[in-house]
């Protein structure tokens, strides 16, 4: 998966409040307007978390 990018996250976050103000308007066509990945934006109108949200890896087991 590609890096988490702040401007493209800015980018869906429009796209989604456009179409939740024009639900008539294809998703393809707002896809391509804000310059988004349609299938990517798409899954996060479904309900699908940004990258950044998932936790890292390398946490220690005991809190000192």
């Amino acid at each position: 998966m590609a890096k988490f990018d702040p401007e493209e996250e800015k980018r869906m976050a429009q796209a989604s409040d456009f179409y939740a103000r024009n639900p008539h308007v294809k998703k393809s066509a707002i896809a391509h307007q804000f310059r988004v990945k349609y299938r990517l934006w798409k899954a996060r109108l479904a309900g699908r978390k940004p990258q950044n949200t998932k936790g890292g890896y390398n946490k220690t087991l005991t809190p000192d």
